[in-house]
């Protein structure tokens, strides 16, 4: 069972050719200057990805609680017409941008492109 849930974890980094090309040029570039290797943790503020992971996290348990599909079906019944549907999201989209700034905006999605 370990190995299933390890296979799963690790089949989308086996297969991202861009992670692979990203990967060996910081390797590459890492021989330029190899004083800097032990300071490449202090570069990264934890902070803030520790809180973009509670994002994706709150994100996805809305996701699987079935509110978004909820929410964009009851916006496809009660708007019938497919131009002010778009314009409905259109500003929705600008009036929370006004309100939230964009990564928190990205981790929203409105409708579900897999049903």
């Amino acid at each position: 069972m370990t190995t299933t849930v390890l296979n799963t974890l690790l089949k989308p980094f086996l297969r991202d050719r861009f992670l692979h090309v990203l990967l060996l040029l910081g390797v590459g570039l890492s021989f330029f200057q190899p004083e800097k290797i032990v300071q490449f943790s202090q570069f990264v503020d934890w902070s803030t990805i520790v809180t973009l992971i509670g994002l994706l996290m709150l994100t996805k348990g809305v996701e699987v609680s079935g509110y978004f599909d909820f929410v964009g079906r009851k916006m496809i019944n009660t708007i019938s017409n497919e131009r002010y549907l778009a314009l409905f999201l259109v500003c929705a989209a600008a009036l929370l941008s006004t309100f939230m700034t964009n990564d928190v905006a990205l981790f929203i999605p409105i409708i579900n492109e897999d049903t």
